[in-house]
């Protein structure tokens, strides 16, 4: 049987320097993904989601792996980077 497991910051007054060094980096990765995620719904609308949308009742499943790959071609087309 397969654990799941989710990672979350240390909570706490004392915490050591290591655990607040994690505590950034976890920071920084969730911001990533946030933006990232921005990025996508602001430039296709498409993968903008509805409150009322059912998982596994709607096609945004597909564009959104799709919107992530045009949006990377995009970047590297207008960036000047080779494919």
């Amino acid at each position: 049987m397969r654990t799941i497991s989710l990672l979350g910051p240390f909570r706490g007054r004392k915490i050591t320097d290591e655990q607040d060094a994690f505590n950034g980096g976890i920071r920084n990765g969730r911001l990533r993904v946030e933006w990232a995620f921005a990025y996508l719904t602001n430039n296709w609308s498409h993968v903008r989601i509805p409150h009322n949308m059912r998982a596994g009742l709607s096609i945004v499943g597909v564009y959104y792996p799709l919107c992530v790959l045009f949006s990377n071609i995009q970047i590297c087309v207008g960036r000047g980077s080779s494919i």
